[in-house]
């Protein structure tokens, strides 16, 4: 499956409910969610734990820019997770854990998650999704539609998955605890 999508850093106002009822958004759901990256050589693979729903295995595969970008995945519904999750961890190793409070609305083909992750923060992410690869450029000008309503500036695009911001948080947390007056390996 295809989407087109954007991640930006977001925090909620007044505006963004206004805009929601403005086009005509649907709410669909509030979720918790956990996700848990293992390392690959290609893509993203994660299993996301939610509240709402059963487990899923998901891979993903997309360019890391800061503009609307295509994004291929697959997503398997598990029924038991600690096996598989212990199989992953096994064979691949845990990249790391996000969790976050999801929001999410649909407008048309998109979906608007406004996403509260744990020792990240606060963010909107736009998910176009597509049928066929003929509507890129339509869900592109979705997507870039929904940018304008929103106030979303090219400056607040993050280009990274949650899982590299958690890692560069993760890493800058281990710096500032490291002893400076002991040498680094």
């Amino acid at each position: 499956m295809t989407n087109i999508e954007i991640k930006a850093r977001f925090r909620r106002t007044r505006r963004s409910k206004n805009t929601l009822k403005k086009i005509g958004a649907q709410f669909e759901a509030v979720e918790s969610q956990v996700d848990t990256y293992y390392h690959v050589d290609n893509g993203r693979l994660k299993i996301r734990e939610r509240d709402t729903g059963a487990p899923q295995l998901i891979q993903y595969f997309r360019e890391d820019k800061d503009s609307p970008r295509p994004s291929y995945y697959e997503i398997v519904h598990l029924g038991s997770v600690e096996r598989v999750k212990k199989t992953l961890k096994k064979e691949h190793g845990i990249r790391a854990v996000v969790r976050k409070k999801r929001e999410i609305w649909m407008w048309r083909s998109v979906r608007i998650h406004f996403d509260i992750v744990e020792k990240l923060g606060d963010f909107i992410e736009l998910e176009a999704v597509m049928d066929d690869q003929s509507e890129m450029n339509i869900r592109e000008e979705e997507v870039r539609r929904l940018m304008v309503e929103f106030g979303i500036e090219e400056q607040h695009l993050v280009k990274e998955s949650y899982v590299d911001l958690m890692e560069r948080e993760m890493r800058k947390n281990a710096d500032s605890n490291r002893d400076p007056e002991q040498p680094q390996k």
